[in-house]
């Protein structure tokens, strides 16, 4: 098998998992494998943040992942998306994604690829979820409502998460769901 990357076809090796992860490997359960994938993807400094830039057809459930690869841009469904379905391959389950909507203003956040801090005004914004808790690959938010410490939101609950990412307007948490189709 074969995918394109930056005009040059690259063979792909298909592997069968065998069984759970076991150490010396970080990841051996779903918590620790999705902190490792939202920790690389934000910190790899491998997208920029373009909320017009969408990788992802959200009527039909598909991440145009070979797109998403060759760009250098992505907004909060490719990296939500791509969590949701990287942690699948990995042998994870439980990991959904899931759409604050809005529209509401954010405290200052820093996305993914930004020069720093800066609030946005967002129509919704989609993290992946897994045990009532979210994992956001695409900006970081301060805790004590906006206002305290950095921190990257991993295995936050909730109320926590949408305090520390919502200044005004009003927000609630869709249903959540998977992303059916890759290609």
């Amino acid at each position: 098998m074969e995918f394109t990357l930056a005009g040059q076809r690259k063979p792909i090796k298909i592997y069968t998992i065998l069984g759970p992860p076991r150490p010396p490997w970080n990841a051996t359960d779903t918590a620790s494998a999705l902190t490792g994938l939202t920790t690389g993807a934000y910190g790899g400094n491998w997208k920029d943040y373009d909320p017009g830039q969408t990788h992802t057809d959200y009527a039909n459930r598909t991440l145009h992942l070979t797109n998403l690869l060759n760009d250098t841009k992505a907004d909060c469904q490719d990296m939500a998306a791509m969590l949701d379905v990287f942690t699948k391959g990995l042998g994870c389950s439980g990991v959904e994604c899931q759409d604050l909507q809005g529209p509401f203003t954010t405290h200052d956040v820093d996305p993914i690829g930004s020069a720093g801090w800066a609030s946005q005004g967002w129509p919704f914004h989609e993290v992946a979820v897994f045990s009532n808790t979210v994992y956001d690959a695409c900006a970081r938010l301060k805790d004590n409502g906006g206002t305290g410490n950095p921190y990257q939101p991993l295995g936050t609950p909730r109320n926590t998460y949408s305090n520390d990412l919502v200044a005004s307007g009003t927000t609630t948490w869709g249903t959540p769901f998977t992303w059916t189709s890759i290609d």
